[in-house]
């Protein structure tokens, strides 16, 4: 009965890690994208600034 459990934990992490890695992909295309806006401005700023 406490083996069914620990033996079935892995599968579920293993997904778990794979949704996460396809959530993470998106997270740094999108991060990728807002830091290069955000630097983008940032320059913007400084040109005003100057």
């Amino acid at each position: 009965m406490t083996l069914r459990p620990l033996f079935q934990q892995p599968q579920t992490r293993k997904n778990k890690k794979k949704e996460a890695g396809a959530h993470l992909s998106l997270n740094l295309k999108s991060a990728k994208r807002r830091a290069r806006q955000n630097h983008s401005e940032q320059l913007h700023k400084a040109e005003l600034l100057f």
